[in-house]
């Protein structure tokens, strides 16, 4: 009996000690940006030129968040909004009307299921 309750008090040592530690990378991942453009592509019904300017624009964005993840606190924020902004400004140079719309759904999406959000 002894042994079972230290197998059972380890093992719950250790899953909270994974979870802690998983925590903490899962931050970061609520800001990395790594779409699939392939999959964004066909949502958008993108052209070819289209699509590589957009996975050209994409992996800035990317940068963009992971930096106002890296920032402090009181400039999060002020990061996360231009980043998003720049990322609209310059797909709103490639995508056409429909696209941009079905782009803002998507990225909207997003930050809603990661729970970011843009004050």
């Amino acid at each position: 009996m002894k042994k079972i309750v230290l197998t059972l008090a380890v093992m719950l040592s250790m899953t909270t000690t994974f979870a802690a530690s998983k925590n903490t990378s899962s931050n970061e991942a609520i800001y990395v940006m790594d779409n699939n453009t392939g999959s964004l592509a066909r949502c958008l019904r993108l052209e070819p030129d289209q699509e590589a300017e957009v996975e050209r624009i994409q992996s800035i964005f990317t940068a963009d968040m992971k930096d106002a993840f890296k920032a402090s606190d009181d400039k999060q924020q002020v990061k996360l909004r231009k980043a998003v902004k720049r990322n609209l400004r310059q797909l709103s140079y490639i995508l056409n009307r429909d696209q941009m719309r079905t782009y803002l759904r998507i990225i909207n999406a997003t930050f809603v299921n990661r729970g970011i959000q843009m004050m």
